[in-house]
């Protein structure tokens, strides 16, 4: 019985794990409409601006952490072995850039504009 769930679950995160939602956009018919949806797409700059400066922000403030702690971890490790479990336990920094709130706050202008969007899952 455990292994009928266990398939169950990979066959739906294998099914649901592959969809991608995709945006179809149209705009909007006045020619105020598309000036405000020039102001929607520098808003949008604006975001992923600071979106962009927050994730190198955290990556940087990470590699700090994480090389003082590994100079801290250093500076009490008597043998190579120590060295290397230091070593080890560095931690990896990576940097994310979450778009989708940008992403989010344009659809939303984009619509108060005039134009609209249709949302299609593949």
């Amino acid at each position: 019985m455990l292994k009928i769930k266990l398939f169950f679950l990979l066959c739906l995160f294998t099914i649901t794990g592959c969809e991608t939602v995709h945006y179809n956009y149209k705009a909007p018919a006045t020619d105020s409409g598309r000036m405000c949806v020039t102001q929607c797409s520098a808003i949008k700059e604006s975001c992923m601006t600071n979106q962009i400066q927050s994730s190198n922000r955290e990556s940087e403030a990470c590699e700090r952490n994480s090389d003082l702690h590994l100079i801290s971890c250093l500076s009490t490790a008597k043998t190579d072995k120590e060295k290397q479990k230091c070593e080890d336990k560095q931690s990896y920094c990576g940097s994310y850039v979450d778009d989708e709130p940008c992403e989010q706050k344009y659809r939303e202008c984009f619509t108060n504009c005039g134009g609209t969007i249709n949302q299609y899952i593949e």
